[in-house]
């Protein structure tokens, strides 16, 4: 009797401590696309990891602002930004001369 006494408050003592930890959602930061005309594959291979990085991290971010209900604002800030990184990387690889 007292072993699951102890059981049931030691899972409280956790539930409870965990709880705002939990509650918090941890915001990406967007790479810096910066990549010249004349870069390595190495280069680009690095950047291209980067922003799928943070592209994953991102939609992390934004299902636990949905779990959290948090303002809408939120969300639509963090998906410009992904669209953002997206685009300039885009027009990077464009830009990029092929080899």
């Amino acid at each position: 009797m007292m072993t699951m006494r102890t059981l049931a408050l030691a899972a409280t003592i956790v539930a409870v401590l965990a709880g705002p930890a939990a509650a918090r959602c941890s915001q990406p930061y967007a790479p810096i696309i910066k990549i010249n005309a004349n870069a390595t594959k190495e280069e680009v291979a690095s950047l291209r990891s980067d922003i799928v990085a943070f592209i994953s991290a991102s939609d992390l971010y934004q299902s636990c602002l949905v779990a959290q209900r948090a303002n809408q604002e939120l969300l639509d800030a963090n998906q410009a930004q992904k669209e953002r990184v997206g685009r300039e990387f885009n027009a990077a690889m464009h830009a990029r001369k092929p080899g």
